[in-house]
Order: structure tokens, then C-alpha cells, then sequence
């Protein structure tokens, strides 16, 4: 039963919801592990400012600070992929209400632009809605996983799966765990879909549970964040970016290379 999820409820799903990638958004970032091969580097100055939306400026010092957070090590030297990354999340978080970002994540991926997940595999389709029902009537997920879970590589993470957009989504639909995911939001977080191997033979069922914006970790919130259609908030902001860097594209919502 081990690796299960991964090996078959996970056919036809996008790397990043099998956790094998990067949490953040693959629109906006590169994986870190690709820092090395990034296509040029900056030396940062302690004179200017490496961002600015409106009034609001992150300085070098400040930049500094996220790129080591994020385990970038610059030795003066910043990598421009990994920076454009970091200073589009950064921009992204300035423009949007985190009140706002809340209701739309949990409105379900549709309105949220993604959707964060957490699994529970069971053998047989009766275990499933036996441990969905106990969801549906507040037991706490814990303790329902450690019950029920015959999936070990869920272990570690208490059956959080990784966050992903609604465009992966939509390029997944037709698979069983992908239909019943993209109906989750906050007023029906629940749900159970089999997994099928290969040859679309049933191996187990999963029971999927939505995790609400107040149950995310940092780093989800950042993802959900970097989801959210940014509108009109792009277009109406006054944004700069150090040009060493880059500069910010409003369609795209990203911080870009110049040229």
C-alpha cells in the first residue's frame, strides 16, 4: 500500500499536488534547487530600495532578509530567477487584502484560484464514507488520519497534501481525485473518490478534507496569496522594482527580466 497515493490516485495530477516540487506557485517561481543555473546575477547595494508598491518599500536589508529565509545565499551575489520570484510574492502580498484572499481561498479553487488538501486512504469505499462522516460531524482530522490511514507516505505530514492552483486542476480534470477536489471549499470540505491504477482499476479510496484559510501554514498562505487574481490591483498600483532585477508586469502579475 505504500507510496499508493503517489503511484496511482496521483495519475494524471501535476507534480506539484504529488509533492515532489516546490509549494510555491509554478507560475511565479523556479524551484530553488535551480538557483545555480539562474541566467545572471546582481550585486545588491545598500542605497537603494529592491521594491515598491504605492508608499510601501521593501528595502536591500529587507530583501536580504527573505532571500535568506527562503535559503537563497546571495554572498553578494543574488541569483535573478530565485529574487524575481521572492519580490513578485512580496508585490503580490501588497496588493491584495488578506481578508479578501481569505474568503476567496475558501470559496472553493474556482473563486480561490487553489485549493490546499489534506488525504486519508483507506482500503474500501465504506472505510471512506465511515471516515468522512466522522469529519462531517467535527472529529478532528488527527485523529481520524492515525485510525484510518493505511497510506505511509501520508504519515509524515498528517495527510497534508501540497497546495495547487485551479489551472492545475483544470488540467487534471477527468481523473476521479481531481473532479471530487475542485467541488471542496469551506461550507463542503469533505469528500471521498477512489484511486485507480493505471489500467483505471480501483486500488483504494482517498478521503480528501479542505483546509480552510485559518488552518493553513505560512507558506500555504503565501501560495493561496500568489493564486488569487490580482484584477485590477496590478494595473491601479504604482509598482517599481529595482531594474537590476527586473520589472513588474501588471498582465502577468510577475516580476519579469527587462527586455
Amino acid at each position: 500500500m505504500g507510496g499508493r497515493l503517489a503511484a496511482s490516485g496521483c495519475r494524471g495530477l501535476p507534480q506539484v499536488a504529488c509533492g515532489s516540487v516546490n509549494r510555491r506557485s509554478l507560475t511565479i517561481a523556479a524551484p530553488l534547487a535551480l538557483a545555480a543555473l539562474a541566467s545572471g546575477c546582481s550585486t545588491l547595494s545598500d542605497n537603494d530600495v529592491a521594491a515598491r508598491v504605492d508608499d510601501t518599500e521593501l528595502s536591500q536589508d529587507e530583501f536580504e532578509q527573505r532571500l535568506a529565509d527562503a535559503g537563497i545565499t546571495t554572498d553578494q551575489a543574488v541569483p535573478l530567477d530565485p529574487a524575481r520570484a521572492e519580490l513578485t510574492l512580496w508585490i503580490q502580498n501588497q496588493l491584495v487584502d488578506p481578508a479578501e484572499v481569505a474568503v476567496q481561498y475558501d470559496a472553493g479553487p474556482a473563486v480561490g484560484g487553489s485549493i490546499c488538501l489534506s488525504a486519508i486512504v483507506v482500503e474500501t469505499e465504506d472505510e471512506a464514507e465511515v471516515a468522512a462522516d466522522r469529519l462531517r460531524e467535527g472529529d478532528d482530522f488527527a485523529e481520524v488520519f492515525a485510525d484510518a490511514n493505511i497510506d505511509p507516505t501520508l504519515v509524515a505530514d498528517t495527510g497534508a497534501l501540497p497546495c495547487i492552483t485551479s489551472a492545475d486542476l483544470d488540467a487534471a480534470a477527468g481523473t476521479p481525485l481531481i473532479d471530487a477536489a475542485a467541488t471542496l471549499s469551506a461550507d463542503a470540505p469533505v469528500a471521498t473518490t477512489v484511486l485507480l491504477d493505471n489500467a483505471d482499476q480501483p486500488v483504494a479510496w482517498a478521503v480528501l478534507d479542505f483546509r480552510t484559510f485559518d488552518q493553513l501554514e505560512p507558506a500555504d498562505v503565501e501560495f493561496v496569496t500568489a493564486s488569487v487574481d490580482l484584477g485590477d490591483a496590478a494595473l491601479d498600483a504604482d509598482i517599481h522594482v529595482d531594474p537590476r532585477f527586473g520589472t513588474f508586469d501588471a498582465e502577468l502579475g510577475q516580476v519579469i527580466a527587462l527586455g
